[in-house]
């Protein structure tokens, strides 16, 4: 209703300013290229942030996982490493957060850490 006041007022519409903020948006795009590198690698499987840190450390030769984690979570010996405690906060901050057809979620736990899988979102789920 809004909205069409303001355009009615060829004032600028509101959902394409959101548009845009959202198209530039640095912390979206780490996550999104975290989403894409673990579909790739892993798929939906469940890990913890040790093992997921190991599946792009092995892959390291050209894995765009590997280089998407320590972006986000540094290590603090050196370009190389990936930290789990901070890739730890960072999975928690950004849990269920849609990216594409995409979200990360909690899935249980073990050995006292969390375990977390990627979750693909049908549109139907996404609409609601």
């Amino acid at each position: 209703m809004i909205r069409d006041a303001l355009i009615w007022l060829d004032e600028p519409d509101l959902c394409e300013t959101k548009d845009a903020i959202e198209a530039d948006d640095p912390e979206k795009d780490q996550l999104s290229a975290i989403l894409q590198h673990w579909h790739d690698l892993i798929k939906t499987i469940r890990v913890s942030t040790k093992e997921l840190i190991a599946h792009a450390t092995a892959g390291r030769s050209g894995s765009g996982l590997h280089d998407a984690l320590r972006t986000v979570a540094p290590g603090s010996k050196g370009d190389t490493e990936v930290s789990p405690d901070r890739l730890g906060r960072y999975l928690s901050r950004n849990a269920k957060v849609v990216v594409g057809d995409t979200r990360l979620v909690e899935d249980g736990k073990r050995a006292g850490g969390k375990l977390w899988r990627l979750e693909v979102i049908s549109p139907d789920a996404r609409a609601q």
